[in-house]
């Protein structure tokens, strides 16, 4: 009975050591705008999208696209940063700062008729990746966090011009949800105590949790797009929630005290393994956009609207006998959460300084949808983010290329430990929470470049 309390007031310590709820894919929809272009412009795509970006932006507008083209759009770097003070205690902040470049999209469009375009391209549209470092190295007590969450996309789909001014167009897409966890607590007391030899010599509590996701899902999208002017298009696409064709889920957490002192001597390994299920459940989204085309001169909007929906992250978890430790009783619940309606907005321009040079300009919101539930049971937190892009466009009649940056900044609150994060406030039970700030921020770079199969004969001299 000793063993198992102080396993479980561990296993209570270190959730609440981790106060700061880790990131995930769910809390934000776009943490950097995809493409080249789109990209500079902050997102703002919907009506403009007739070219290798329209499956991700607006797959009617594969119909109005001028020529067939191949696009390649990498992150050449991606900083992300997380910022939280007395997250473990007064004066044990948490921060980190990572790195790691991946590509954003790849992606084709072929003409295969006047007014009709097929397409194909798979893109990395949200991807998480941060390690902590402990608050005092210096000292016994550690804390470590490593948290990777992707989702990898591949969309097919078609475009047809139905009239000079009216497409439509639809899409069917696969998307892989992969996210790795790793937690580490490590307790000694600050002091030396005395101990009998008979006893030894234990002041030592040790929390490890390893957490491996991965769901797979499919989703459609349908999409028009209008130009009721030369110099003015409008966009709507609706996007499936996505339906759930497989998942997996692997917890496991493994608890080692050894105590001694007036209580007696406690030894001990708890490890605790389970196997479930997971949904990728992402939610519907709609969005509607404008834009207008002027001389030298290109402004558009985005206006989107995710729906309400509840992702079963972690379910129907079964325990695994590991040998000499009792099973889990009862067997571990599932791990859900709850996204509610989130409005979002993306606006961008782009200028011409010559028939070769444009300059791109984008902004765009990224608020949160973790709801109120989630926030209040400290399963995620809630961060607004707010964005801005801009790019350099080099402009040539078989190949494109951009060059541009995106970042975007957020605050807000999560409960952290009122106590700083010791051996003494865990063996007397003192773990409550206060509310304190919270700040992220992600630095993305992007390199992009298209190319337009043209025939010789139609490429003008000098070019």
């Amino acid at each position: 009975m000793r063993a198992l309390s102080v396993s479980m007031l561990l296993l209570l310590s270190a959730s609440r050591a981790s106060a700061t709820a880790p990131p995930n894919l769910y809390e934000n929809g776009q943490s950097y705008p995809l493409g080249s272009r789109a990209a500079g412009m902050g997102g703002a795509y919907t009506a403009l999208a007739c070219d290798e970006a329209a499956l991700h932006y607006n797959p009617a507008a594969l119909g109005c696209a001028a020529r067939s083209r191949v696009e390649i759009a990498a992150n050449a770097y991606m900083l992300q940063r997380l910022d939280s003070p007395d997250a473990l205690g007064p004066g044990q902040d948490i921060s980190a700062t990572s790195y790691h470049p991946l590509p954003s999209i790849a992606g084709f469009v072929r003409r295969i008729g006047d007014g009709i375009g097929v397409g194909f391209s798979v893109s990395v549209p949200r991807s998480i990746f941060l390690a902590v470092d402990p608050p005092h190295p210096e000292q016994k007590d550690y804390f470590a966090i490593t948290v990777r969450d992707d989702l990898l996309v591949a969309d097919l789909g078609a475009g047809w011009q139905v009239t000079p001014s009216l497409a439509i167009g639809a899409s069917l897409g696969g998307l892989l949800r992969t996210s790795q966890s790793h937690s580490e607590v490590l307790l000694v007391r600050q002091s030396a105590s005395p101990c009998a030899i008979t006893d030894g010599c234990f002041d030592f509590v040790a929390s490890t949790s390893d957490t491996e996701l991965l769901s797979l899902g499919a989703r459609a999208k349908l999409g028009v797009r209008w130009t009721p002017l030369s110099s003015l298009s409008l966009g709507l696409v609706f996007t499936t929630p996505t339906v759930d064709l497989y998942g997996s889920a692997r917890l496991s957490t493994s608890t080692t005290f050894a105590l001694a002192g007036s209580g007696g001597t406690a030894f001990g390994a708890v490890p605790e393994r389970s196997r479930g299920s997971s949904d990728l459940a992402l939610p519907g989204r709609i969005v509607l956009g404008a834009a207008l085309d002027l001389p030298d001169v290109v402004l558009s909007l985005d206006l989107a609207l995710a729906l309400p929906r509840q992702a079963r992250i972690a379910r129907d978890l079964v325990p695994v006998v590991v040998e000499g430790v009792p099973p889990s009783d009862p067997p571990p619940g599932d791990t859900v959460l709850t996204s509610e309606i989130q409005p979002n907005i993306s606006f961008g321009a782009e200028i011409a300084l010559n028939e070769d040079v444009v300059l791109d300009f984008g902004a765009f919101t990224d608020l949160s949808s973790t709801s109120g539930a989630d926030v209040e049971e400290g399963v995620a937190d809630h961060i607004d983010m707010f964005g801005a892009t801009f790019a350099v466009g080099l402009l040539g009649k078989q190949v494109r290329s951009w060059f541009g940056v995106s970042f975007e900044i957020g605050s807000g609150t999560t409960r952290v430990r009122d106590a700083a994060l010791s051996f003494e406030q865990l063996a007397m039970g003192e773990g409550g929470t206060v509310e304190s700030s919270y700040t992220r921020w992600n630095l993305v770079g992007t390199i992009g470049t298209s190319y337009a199969f043209i025939d010789d004969a139609d490429i003008p001299e000098g070019k």
